[in-house]
């Protein structure tokens, strides 16, 4: 995004909000800066050629942030813009979902176990900010509704310029995948066969006989009963997603934001992705093992992990992954 004031550039800006931050990683945030926040964030006009999309991998909410009041603000400012963008579910993500209620709203007696640990002390800081700015909660609830939810998705895909047939495929973790149109049948522990029948009905136009070809179609109905599921209040049951193990319904889910190539308990290895998948680029974050394959882009990073000093170096040092020019399903 880029700052309508001519007399400013984005540099200054972008110093001026990162001040903010890391300020808040000391210290707690107050109704003053956020307010400050805001209204730089309110200066910006978008900054994106048109059909660019962001694509977002996940660990938005409930991480190693400073507050997700600021994060969820910044989301608010890309939804305004109109700019295209999408939040795949993560972990953290589902952390966070645990302490919204659909029908209450943010709910900070929903407190668990599960961020506990510095690994998601941007919910704790946003929950102490609130607890000093009760007149903010409705605030919050109406972003989270709007700007958040709407915008999250189990799995994503783009193409890439026309007449290539690859196809890129992006979860937050690294997903076990097979296709029965090259291999013959699904491989244990699927995550897409196990998505697929969680959510599958009689009544779908999509059997699940994925291909290269009509894989794009069978993510989107994977993402519109998510989806649907989300606005009627009645998604799958995140602690459970949380602890579920294999041979359980859930556990497809559990693999789609947890599952980390080569350690126990996971049934999963990079030698899933052999050259068996040529047309098929997957893309993950999550975990920073590298495969060491050609079709497989793992862009999980340290910006914003660790403390708000990663936010001093440029972007451009971390790793992203662009599809040129941009598809977006």
């Amino acid at each position: 995004m880029k700052l309508k004031s001519k007399d400013r550039n984005s540099v200054v800006v972008y110093e001026e909000l990162a001040d903010i931050y890391y300020y808040s990683s000391g210290n707690d945030l107050n109704a003053k800066d956020f307010s400050k926040f805001e209204e730089i964030l309110a200066r910006t006009s978008p900054g994106v050629s048109q059909g660019v999309k962001f694509r977002f991998i996940g660990d938005m909410l409930a991480d190693r942030g400073v507050n997700d009041a600021l994060t969820l603000a910044i989301l608010n400012t890309i939804k305004t813009h109109k700019i295209p963008y999408e939040i795949l579910l993560s972990n953290h993500d589902v952390w966070f979902l645990m302490h919204f209620d659909a029908t209450s709203g943010l709910n900070a007696q929903m407190m668990s176990d599960f961020i506990t640990k510095d690994d998601a002390i941007s919910i704790k800081r946003f929950y102490r900010f609130l607890s000093k700015t009760p007149d903010l909660r409705e605030k919050f609830t109406a972003i989270i509704r709007t700007a958040y939810l709407p915008h999250l998705k189990l799995l994503s895909y783009s193409s890439g310029q026309k007449g290539v047939s690859r196809l890129a495929v992006y979860s937050h973790a690294p997903i076990s995948f097979s296709l029965p149109g090259l291999r013959g049948v699904a491989a244990p522990d699927d995550t897409l066969a196990g998505l697929w029948q969680f959510y599958h009905q009689p009544s779908t136009n999509l059997p699940f006989k994925p291909t290269v070809e009509n894989l794009p179609g069978m993510i989107d109905e994977l993402n519109a009963k998510f989806q649907s599921s989300l606005q009627l209040g009645k998604p799958p049951s995140w602690k459970d997603i949380e602890l579920a193990d294999r041979g359980q319904p859930l556990f497809c889910f559990f693999q789609l934001i947890w599952q980390r190539p080569g350690k126990s308990g996971y049934p999963f290895d990079f030698e899933d992705f052999r050259q068996e998948y040529p047309e098929i680029t997957f893309v993950h974050g999550h975990d920073m093992t590298s495969a060491g394959l050609p079709n497989v882009e793992n862009i999980d990073n340290i910006f914003g992990k660790g403390g708000a000093e990663n936010f001093r170096s440029p972007f451009e040092s971390y790793k992203i992954f662009t599809v040129s020019p941009p598809v977006s399903p």
